[in-house]
């Protein structure tokens, strides 16, 4: 599975447990806890807590494909984005 389902299906079961069935974000999509997190994460006031929060248990596989998505590396290395 893609790091970014893995947080979106934990997403979406802490959704589930919080809110009325239906609410939680759909498998596939970047929760916003999540997108906002990345988007941090080539500053230097970058706040791994938080991306561990946002990321149900799996922080480092999910920065690290960020990172290879940023830098080009998944294209050049026919990884697949999806």
């Amino acid at each position: 599975m893609h790091p970014f389902q893995l947080a979106a299906a934990g997403q979406q079961r802490l959704a589930r447990s919080e809110e009325s069935p239906g609410k939680g974000s759909q498998l596939g999509q970047v929760p916003k806890q999540l997108e906002d997190a990345l988007d941090s994460a080539s500053k230097w006031a970058f706040d791994a807590f938080t991306l561990d929060a946002a990321a149900c248990g799996h922080p480092l596989s999910i920065l690290a494909f960020w990172v290879l998505q940023q830098s080009g590396l998944c294209s050049w290395a026919r990884l697949d984005e999806g």
